[in-house]
């Protein structure tokens, strides 16, 4: 069938001036050059995106039932562009053509709360980016027309061949340059991604230079309603679908914004998104809305603060006090237990910040914080609990990894916090910030706090061993300075330089920090020293024991005497070396 134009028609609005008709029939002017002034210019300039041309096209491919859009860019050989999106939607007869698709502000969409589309401006945004044809082909009920539409705002109009189904391609056609096209994909794929990611249809893109097929490039668009959050839930209510999180994903660079994401869609497709704007009890969460309510504004880059909006946020708050927050106590929860288990306490921490900024704020009996070893079958603890067995005034404990001095305080009931973090310790002590009654109760670090002096293992000993302990116990009494036994042992003390501890013979092993000097630098019968094997003077000793005992027995017995009492009086250095009985010969 040959084709068979048809004239344009001016659009009904009573505009006196040519200029200002929203579309110009072909033969109203001689040469096709976009006007810069005139009704059509202005709402070109509403758009603030001009690529934006992309959702108004897939917007009206979604609204027409289509189960796919695809968007074709291509450059042929004499440098022209063309940019197509095509969909197998209802089409649109010769009517519809003419008086929705060409009249400003007549839609077919209007009062229908399920489709995108309102007002009937969307379809100028094609002009925003100056083609210098667009070119519309539709088809339905065995029908097909083309739509010629130049930058002049002039058409035509011309009936095709019969085709079957239905369907619409629009197409944009521009002379450009090949570096003009690259910066018009990069452009094309951006708008896309922006606009109609959340799409509710698949979205391919097909890139082309030259119709040469093996260098075409693929991408799909589409993607699920989701957030970069390191918590977050999925909530559907009355057909809406809320998407709300907290915290910044592990490993994602870079300083927390002041405010979460915000992102408001309809049908899929984008109406406002924003990292900057804080709504009002929102301002430490992102979140993501789709709903059917939702109203564009008339330069369609923002959604319409009406009272469909203040439902939606109060919507938002109570999924924030409810949802979420079980969500985070449960993640909290599971990672506690998880580096209790020794795993990375890095999620941990990030989960810690996260609860630090939830409004309203969590309570102790919620918040758990692993052990570093279970006290019975008790992996993690909440704050409460930590504060319940932890003694009156006493700061809670914390350790960077487990140890025979946090397995020892645990085992005699008083819990140490494994805390590799600030986060978790910050997190910790917080939760009693403001409490008169138990303050201060900030966390301390065990070592810090805590002594734990614990015996050699025998089949450490060497034989050498044996006969070093004995000889600096009698260098020791020769000095009038007696010990009931001479060990090799560890201590906790970070302090590597103290030689020897003297403790009573039924004395515990595990001393506070502060009863340390006091309690363990008194010689007598009844007192055992115990030889710190960390520190460089006792290995020193140890090396030479088997070969030059004396000498290592003095060395010892003098650095201990040292520590404790201060230097040796004249008299009981003679003694100590004219009755040493171990003198070599």
């Amino acid at each position: 069938m040959g084709a068979r134009r048809f004239p344009g028609r001016r659009n009904e609005l009573a505009f006196q001036k040519l200029t200002d008709v929203p579309y110009r029939s072909k033969q109203s002017v001689e040469e096709k050059q976009a006007p810069k002034t005139g009704f059509v210019a202005d709402i070109v300039r509403q758009f603030a995106d001009p690529y934006a041309f992309f959702r108004e096209l897939v917007q009206n491919s979604v609204d027409a039932g289509t189960e796919a859009v695809d968007v074709r860019i291509f450059r042929s050989e004499s440098g022209v562009t063309r940019s197509s999106v095509t969909d197998s939607g209802q089409g649109m007869s010769l009517s519809v053509l003419q008086n929705n698709l060409l009249t400003l502000f007549s839609s077919t969409k209007e009062g229908d709360s399920s489709k995108v589309g309102k007002y009937g401006v969307g379809f100028v945004s094609v002009l925003s980016t100056e083609p210098e044809e667009v070119v519309v082909e539709t088809w339905r009920d065995g029908q097909a027309h083309r739509l010629r539409l130049f930058r002049d705002h002039s058409y035509e109009i011309e009936r095709l061949a019969e085709r079957p189904g239905s369907g619409t391609t629009v197409a944009l056609v521009k002379t450009t340059t090949a570096e003009e096209h690259q910066a018009h994909c990069a452009a094309s794929l951006a708008a896309l991604r922006r606009w109609c990611r959340h799409a509710h249809v698949p979205i391919r893109v097909t890139l082309g230079e030259a119709d040469i097929e093996a260098k075409d490039r693929h991408e799909r668009i589409d993607e699920p309603i989701t957030l970069d959050a390191l918590v977050s839930v999925r909530v559907e209510r009355d057909g809406d679908v809320y998407v709300v999180g907290v915290g910044r994903p592990i490993g994602m660079r870079g300083a927390s914004p002041p405010c979460g994401f915000s992102g408001f869609y309809k049908g899929g497709l984008t109406l406002y998104e924003s990292h900057s704007e804080a709504f009002a009890g929102l301002e430490h969460i992102s979140f993501k809305v789709e709903s059917r309510r939702f109203t564009h504004t008339l330069s369609r880059d923002n959604v319409r603060r009406d009272a469909n909006m203040t439902a939606v946020l109060d919507e938002l708050r109570q999924i924030q006090r409810d949802e979420l927050r079980r969500a985070l106590l449960l993640q909290i929860t599971a990672e506690s237990a998880g580096v209790a288990a020794e795993a990375s306490p890095a999620k941990l921490c990030a989960l810690y910040e996260a609860a630090r900024s939830y409004a309203p704020p969590f309570g102790r009996d919620e918040l758990c914080f692993p052990l570093t070893e279970p006290m019975g079958e008790v992996a993690v603890m909440t704050a409460e609990e930590l504060n319940r067995r932890t003694p009156w005034r006493k700061p809670f404990l914390v350790a960077k990894a487990k140890s025979p001095l946090s397995f020892t305080l645990n085992a005699t009931g008083y819990p140490v916090v494994l805390a590799a973090d600030r986060a978790i310790r910050e997190t910790l002590s917080g939760l009693f910030r403001e409490d008169a009654l138990i303050s201060p109760r900030a966390c301390q670090r065990v070592g810090q706090a805590y002594v734990l002096l614990e015996p050699l293992e025998e089949d450490l000993y060497k034989a050498s061993d044996i006969r070093l302990c004995e000889a600096v116990a009698a260098c020791l009494r020769a000095a009038r300075r007696p010990v009931s036994q001479v060990v090799l042992g560890r201590t906790s003390l970070p302090d590597k330089t103290r030689a020897g501890f003297l403790l009573p013979t039924d004395a515990p092993r595990l001393l506070a920090s502060a009863d340390v000097p006091k309690r363990t630098n008194q010689f007598g019968r009844n007192r055992q020293l115990h030889l710190n094997v960390h520190t460089p003077v006792v290995r020193a000793a140890r090396r030479k024991a088997h070969t030059h005992l004396a000498a290592a027995a003095l060395l010892l017995a003098r650095t201990v005497v040292l520590e404790a009492d201060g230097p040796l009086s004249e008299r009981d250095a003679d003694a100590l070396v004219s009755d040493y009985p171990y003198r070599q010969t």
